[in-house]
């Protein structure tokens, strides 16, 4: 699986693959992506959409979820919407993306400096297990704390939207030290 993330002022975009089309499938799996402004320290919350296995994050935090046919815009467990200007696309094969974008202090409250992302795939049934998912996990169906991506909000900043992380563009974060003509 693949997990994308970038930020503009306090808009999150995301994406992983997308799920497909194929309504009543079994072949295909239900997608979410998992963002969190929190850790748990082992995972203690159940899995979204009553699939098995645990995770470790907050219920009450944003999860996004991808079904063939079904898309939902960014919500939480509980099946509430985070925040009516998020927007979300799938595309309708499997070979394409799963993407979205969550203004994040609407989200949480105010502006994180650490968020902790994870894509996950399980399979369509309630209860289906753990099928894929971004970072690569341990195999035993729970999501653990480790295997979420810890990303410094800093880290993944795009302030043009021009497709260069802010720490990588020479014009904006990016800088090489001017080299010195003296000698010692």
């Amino acid at each position: 699986m693949t997990l994308y993330a970038a930020i503009r002022g306090t808009v999150l975009y995301v994406a992983t693959w997308s799920p497909g089309n194929s309504s009543g499938s079994n072949s295909n799996n239900d997608h979410f992506v998992l963002v969190s402004d929190q850790i748990l320290g082992s995972p203690t919350t159940a899995a979204q959409w009553a699939k098995a296995g645990l995770i470790a994050i907050p219920s009450t935090k944003v999860m996004w979820p991808g079904k063939a046919r079904h898309f939902r815009r960014l919500a939480n467990d509980h099946r509430s919407s985070v925040s009516v200007s998020n927007q979300a696309v799938k595309a309708p094969t499997s070979a394409g993306q799963m993407q979205g974008t969550i203004d994040l202090v609407q989200a949480f409250g105010s502006m994180p400096s650490t968020l902790y992302l994870c894509a996950a795939a399980y399979t369509t049934t309630n209860g289906g297990a753990l099928a894929a998912q971004a970072p690569s996990g341990n195999g035993n169906g729970n999501i653990e704390s480790n295997e979420f991506l810890a990303v410094p909000v800093a880290s993944i900043r795009d302030s043009n939207a021009d497709g260069v992380l802010d720490n990588l563009d020479p014009n904006i974060g990016f800088s090489r030290p001017e080299r010195s003509t003296s000698r010692w």
